[in-house]
């Protein structure tokens, strides 16, 4: 086997047991960050729908607030070795009707911990901040420190 195919196998070695230390496990379906500095948490399950490296559907909640639905896709950092790229909206039905965010995330693999921005209109309105790993999806849903990101909608 040459060199170069060697240095792929463990590249996609490499990303397969980063992406297994944030994924969840079949006894623990569910993975849950804060979207700090705000008190929305969002917990997600991942489905694999593709081979390495990986492609996964989302489905969830931000579960604080309101229980807004949220669905996406995520996969490796293609561009950005060593991350976890999703992109999802929060979906919420409301007096005044159906309203929904759009939001792109990048967490680092091993540790969990990210970045995050959403959408939160037509005219590019955005809030965007850290993304707060927790583990076991203790307390949520629970309070947390943070006002609703969507309140100034």
């Amino acid at each position: 086997m040459g060199d170069q195919m060697l240095k792929k196998i463990l590249v996609v070695l490499c990303a397969l047991l980063a992406v297994s230390a944030i994924m969840p496990s079949a006894a623990d379906a569910d993975t849950c960050w804060q979207l700090a500095p705000f008190g929305n948490i969002v917990k997600l399950r991942f489905l694999a729908v593709g081979p390495a490296p990986n492609r996964f559907l989302i489905t969830g909640v931000e579960d604080v607030f309101a229980d807004r639905t949220v669905d996406g896709s995520a996969s490796n950092g293609v561009n950005n070795p060593g991350t976890f790229r999703m992109g999802f909206t929060t979906h919420a039905n409301t007096p005044e009707g159906t309203s929904h965010s759009e939001c792109n995330a990048s967490v680092i693999m091993g540790g969990g911990a990210g970045t995050w921005t959403c959408w939160l209109d037509v005219f590019g309105s955005s809030v965007n901040g850290d993304m707060v790993l927790i583990p076991g999806c203790a307390g949520v849903p629970g309070v947390t420190s943070g006002s609703d990101m969507l309140a100034g909608k």
